[in-house]
């Protein structure tokens, strides 16, 4: 029996600079924009299963009506932020700084913790101006959402006959 389950994600960014590098993959960029903020979420899987992130985007909330600053490359690594940022393991493909992505196939992630990243640019305490979209004078991501939908099918679907 398929069941799909789907989880909405939702945060804003904030001024403090939170980036780093974890098992040796480095923060996403935005648009050639070196991200500043990170945003880090987990999410545990009890049974093997197929695994799509979407990125939410919409075009009336976000900063500037541009898909390239509105939305927040993510990475998906194994284990749980909360046991320290060392304890994460780097995924690989497709979960490297991606908007989209899904388990190919019926390939399965293996029960345990997930933790998603979502990185972003922006003005920090030590550097209020940093990252200021020159036009309008608007910081890029720091108190704009972050949202994204976790949609789990535990099995695959069965031949169709």
């Amino acid at each position: 029996m398929e069941r799909i389950l789907s989880i909405v994600i939702l945060i804003s960014f904030r001024v403090k600079k939170m980036r780093v590098t974890i098992d040796g993959l480095a923060p996403c960029s935005i648009a050639a924009v070196t991200a500043t903020k990170a945003i880090y979420r987990q999410f545990y899987l009890s049974a093997a299963s197929i695994v799509k992130i979407d990125q939410y985007y919409d075009y009336n909330c976000t900063y500037g009506n541009s898909p390239m600053f509105g939305q927040s490359p993510m990475n998906l690594f194994k284990g749980k932020a909360t046991d320290g940022l060392n304890t994460l393991s780097q995924m690989g493909s497709p979960w490297n700084c991606f908007y989209s992505a899904q388990t190919p196939g019926c390939v399965f992630l293996q029960p345990g913790w997930y933790t998603v990243v979502s990185y972003g640019a922006g003005a920090t305490y030590s550097n209020p101006t940093q990252s200021v979209e020159p036009s309008t004078g608007t910081d890029y991501f720091v108190g704009y959402k972050c949202q994204f939908t976790i949609t789990v099918t535990p099995s695959c679907p069965g031949p169709k006959i």
